[in-house]
């Protein structure tokens, strides 16, 4: 599917518009309704790796439904991205997987528009949701985001990353229960691949110098 620049510009409305633009189906099979998504995995794909794909197929054997994986144009962390950046990470699932493109930065967010669905997401991630910072330092703000994702069905499956320097898994995490209560945990025996974007993009920077 080719993205046209009238249909991203759609996901990027005027600030302080009141209404969130619909996320946009970008495979070639015809469109699901997005509230029919029950495996989501979220993330910039830059680039897509060995690592994302292999989560996927975990993921699919252990939940028995299709991933379809989602890419923001908004981040919390990182500028908004471009035309150029979303149709040059689009051609990477180009024959591979399901995507779809949303304006939705926090998984509040991203749960609003797929209910009742298990996001698959490594445990670096989950930490960050966990993060007061993400919350204006604010607990109970985090703690309402959690409750929000807990009424919208929300689960989350996790998976073991290099972080900080080791591999750890969802254990290693201290984390608020009643997040810890909407995650189920792939252990580093089923799955480890240490493997990130960044270490990608690093490794072709420095093969390009």
């Amino acid at each position: 599917m080719k993205l046209l620049r009238r249909d991203f510009e759609r996901l990027l409305p005027p600030p302080g518009t009141a209404d969130k633009p619909l996320p946009i189906w970008c495979s070639p099979d015809a469109a699901p309704q997005h509230r029919n998504a029950r495996t989501v995995l979220p993330g910039a794909f830059n680039p897509l790796h060995a690592g994302h794909t292999a989560m996927a197929a975990v993921a699919e054997d252990l939940l028995g439904s299709t991933v379809d994986f989602e890419i923001s144009v908004v981040n919390v962390d990182k500028p908004d991205l471009t035309y150029a950046d979303v149709t040059q990470r689009m051609n990477q699932f180009a024959h591979r997987a399901n995507l779809w493109l949303t304006n939705a930065p926090t998984f509040v967010a991203k749960a609003a528009w797929f209910p009742e669905a298990t996001f698959v997401v490594g445990m670096d991630t989950l930490a960050r949701i966990a993060a007061p910072r993400y919350y204006a330092d604010n607990l109970s703000g985090r703690d309402t985001a959690v409750e929000q994702l807990a009424t919208l069905g929300i689960r989350f499956l996790v998976f073991g990353r290099v972080y900080q320097g080791k591999f750890q898994t969802l254990a290693d995490l201290s984390l608020p229960p009643a997040l810890r209560a909407l995650c189920d945990e792939v252990p580093a025996t089923q799955f480890r691949k240490d493997i990130s974007s960044t270490e990608l993009r690093n490794d072709t920077s420095a093969g390009n110098t």
